[in-house]
């Protein structure tokens, strides 16, 4: 080795070591310590006769003793450079880990004539190394101890550390490198490789439910989440995550599921069976209607819709919805329904006098439960509408260009007090428009009633100007662009100037001109 350049000599070189913070020594080719700096004295608090030579060695640790001499003579017989980690006692009687390092500095000739080192003070890393394997024998405990599986990836996803759940339950031979998709099921793949590569670019959470192999080659459900862990300046250094066993979980909901969906299946049926098939055909009145089940699993089975005439030229139109839903409520309604039917054939047709009796029947039969409802009575003769409502949205009517509201005051039924109803209203029918009659979840799916009211008179008045074949069909599908929340039902009717005795009979004899 040479002498660096700048230094002037042997009193140079003591000069600058003794600036040195570091531990600064130099020995004889035999290894015996002829020099130490100042940091050394100062640490140590020793003279020169207890330094030099071979005294240093008492400073160092009893059991780093033997190991630190005799890998410094085989350092000296064999090499160039020579390296230990070693505790030193200060002169406090406290030990503290260094690391020392030396060079041999040879002559021309190739001998060893001086060994030059340092020593450098690694105890609070050593500490830190110490606590953090610690910290980290403290984890490994605590990740075995858990029922879920815990794991651990670098920022690129490649697995660090997997808990002995993991193994156990897989089978993986701890000592293979493997990813966890590898045990995952084929069909979740491509969903577990979007779902992370999500999660890395958004540097979010990561979660997923997956299949994940056990030992005996059954799959098992496992909601499989992971949290990123970021270096100071901000990137992601670590993923921390767990699998946590759902397989019961899942079940229970395919369970669940089912048994909506057999609901949901008898509900609709009942629903259907339950509702007109046929409706009235009177001349000057052509009714139409449509029913729309929620689009939720069991949100469906109250709501209704009716007309039916009666022996006279009367027709009498009902709508309501029982609130609840599924099959509970689809049964009340078909009650609650024919008792309009019933009442109106044994009494004298009077809307607030069906609600009432209706009501009676309802609180009978089925008590604590509650259902709006509007009746219509139509004399398709004398041309008006008398009707009364138990807390139903009122219907719309369309004529001279101008929407209005068949507004009338009442409880619900099941609420009701005949006390409090007001009598029945009665209106003149136009020469020609449209009414419709509709459940509230046709104005309701959006969230916002005041939009589903406007959108409801914009459907109406495009609708009854137009010669649409199904106008309620046409209205439901123009309100609910988003989609049924609720069941619908909605019930129309449009009104036309009623034909003479002549333009029925040529209508007649046109179609059957048409069909010989």
């Amino acid at each position: 080795m040479n002498q660096p350049s700048g230094l002037r000599g042997h009193d140079d070189y003591r000069v600058l070591a003794d600036a040195i913070p570091q531990i600064i020594w130099s020995s004889h080719a035999d290894g015996s310590i002829e020099y130490f700096n100042r940091a050394w004295y100062r640490y140590t608090g020793l003279s020169d006769s207890d330094s030099l030579d071979d005294g240093w060695i008492n400073t160092v640790h009893p059991d780093d003793r033997e190991g630190v001499v005799a890998h410094w003579l085989r350092t000296i017989a064999s090499s160039d450079t020579y390296e230990v980690e070693v505790r030193l006692r200060g002169a406090d009687g406290t030990y503290r880990w260094f690391v020392g390092r030396a060079r041999a500095v040879r002559d021309a000739a190739g001998a060893i004539v001086k060994w030059y080192g340092g020593c450098t003070d690694i105890d609070d890393l050593k500490n830190a190394e110490a606590s953090m394997r610690e910290h980290a024998a403290t984890f490994r405990k605590l990740a075995n101890s858990l029922p879920q599986m815990v794991w651990i990836t670098n920022g690129e996803g490649e697995n660090t550390y997997l808990n002995d759940r993991w193994y156990d339950y897989t089978g993986i031979d701890p000592s293979r490198p493997h990813k966890l998709r590898e045990a995952a099921h084929p069909e979740d793949h491509d969903d577990i490789f979007f779902t992370w590569a999500r999660a890395r670019e958004a540097e979010t959470t990561f979660e997923c439910e997956f299949r994940i192999r056990r030992a005996d080659g059954v799959y098992r459900w496992f909601l499989v989440r992971a949290v990123p862990v970021h270096a100071p300046d901000g990137t992601i250094v670590e993923w921390f995550g767990t699998c946590t066993d759902i397989e019961d979980k899942k079940r229970f909901e395919a369970e669940v599921f089912s048994a909506y969906e057999r609901e949901r299946r008898v509900a609709t049926t009942l629903q259907r069976a339950f509702l007109t098939q046929t409706l009235p055909k009177v001349d000057g009145f052509a009714f139409d209607a449509v029913y729309r089940p929620s689009e939720r699993e069991a949100a469906i089975g109250g709501d209704w819709y009716d007309a039916f005439a009666l022996d006279d030229d009367r027709i009498v139109v009902s709508i309501g919805d029982v609130a609840g839903h599924g099959l509970d409520a689809a049964v009340v309604m078909g009650n609650v329904r024919q008792a309009i039917r019933v009442v109106a054939r044994v009494v004298e047709p009077d809307p607030t006098a069906m609600l009432d009796a209706v009501d009676r029947t309802l609180r009978r039969d089925s008590p604590n439960t509650m259902v709006t409802a509007f009746i219509g009575i139509i004399d398709t003769r004398a041309r008006t509408l008398t009707f009364a409502s138990a807390g139903h949205p009122p219907p719309l009517m369309f004529a001279s260009d101008a929407i209005s509201e068949l507004a009338h005051r009442g409880l619900p039924l099941g609420l009701r007090d005949a006390a409090e109803s007001g009598p029945a209203a009665t209106i003149a029918l136009p020469e020609s428009g449209m009414i419709v009659l509709y459940t509230d979840g046709l104005i309701e799916a959006t969230r916002d009633t005041d939009e589903g009211e406007r959108r409801l008179s914009e459907a109406l008045a495009s609708v009854a100007e137009s010669s649409t074949e199904f106008p309620a069909e046409a209205i439901q599908r123009l309100v609910l662009r988003e989609g049924a929340n609720d069941d619908v039902a909605v019930l129309t009717l449009h009104i036309s100037a009623r034909k003479n005795l002549g333009q029925q009979v040529s209508a007649l004899l046109a179609a059957a001109d048409k069909t010989a």
